[in-house]
């Protein structure tokens, strides 16, 4: 037999694994997918919260909500062509239909709806790893309207395609930045603005998570503004540079500093060199 190891938490807040608990002995035992060739009996061991890597997200998770009430469970340990899983959940004759929840081998697990036989609709994935994914689905693949929380402490709500950030979206980072702006497969894409922990932010067009193109990049600490194009994250010749004190200069530049030919223009004067 496989056996799965699973927090405790995670199922016995579980509507779903709750009811079957309580009524198992009025449903089918054991039920094999698509044929009995696959069938294979898989034990559940729950492990206690101290033996796991349980993040912050995990510890304040609260239990899934289905939206509609149950109509029945039938409980299935199976094994399919491609995944070695547990189901337990509501059936439409031999296809898993309305409200269930799936376990997979590596004990990563699905509460939420299923349609024809796939996880869609809405729903909650909980990854191996302790990330958690809550919004719309569609087979078993974060696509749609979501809240993804990073086990490493990071936040991203949006929207989502095929399991990667593609569109909308906003992220709080952990150690305090934040963004807001587009994704494209996975990625920082399109216009947005980064905000860093300590109040310095670039607000312009990004590629592949690097500023790229026309930004502005302004220093929280003293206040400089500099303005042009960019490359991976580099300010390129010719920029504009505004200082507090109302002073502009437009020319070359250099890791964030006047460097070869520009005009430096002062409230009261002008320079050039």
């Amino acid at each position: 037999a496989m056996k799965v190891q699973i927090s405790r938490k995670l199922l016995e807040n579980n509507e779903i694994y709750n009811y079957y608990l309580k009524n198992r002995n009025k449903y089918d035992m054991v039920r094999s997918i698509p044929t009995d060739q696959y069938r294979m009996e898989i034990e559940i061991e729950m492990v206690d919260d101290n033996e796991t890597v349980f993040s912050d997200t995990l510890q304040n998770l609260k239990p899934f909500k289905y939206d509609i009430s149950l109509r029945g469970i039938v409980y299935g340990p199976t094994m399919y062509i491609e995944e070695r899983t547990v189901y337990l959940g509501e059936y439409n004759g031999d296809i898993r239909e309305g409200n269930g929840l799936q376990i997979f081998e590596d004990g990563s697990l699905y509460e939420g709806e299923f349609k024809n036989d796939q996880a869609t609709g809405r729903g909650r994935i909980i990854f191996e790893e302790g990330d958690v994914y809550q919004g719309d689905v569609d087979g078993f693949e974060m696509h749609g309207t979501g809240v993804y929380h990073r086990v490493i402490g990071d936040k991203m709500k949006g929207q989502f395609f095929r399991d990667q950030p593609h569109g909308k979206m906003k992220v709080e980072y952990k150690d305090g930045a934040r963004f807001e702006g587009e994704y494209s497969n996975g990625k920082k894409n399109g216009y947005g603005l980064f905000v860093f922990a300590d109040g310095t932010y670039y607000e312009g067009n990004f590629r592949d998570d690097f500023f790229q193109g026309e930004g502005v990049f302004i220093n929280n600490a003293d206040g400089m503004r500099f303005e042009g194009q960019w490359d991976a994250n580099t300010l390129l010749s010719p920029a504009t540079i505004k200082y507090t004190d109302g002073s502009i200069y437009k020319g070359d530049v250099e890791n964030y500093n006047k460097h070869g030919q520009g005009v430096l223009v002062k409230l009261d004067n002008r320079y050039t060199g």
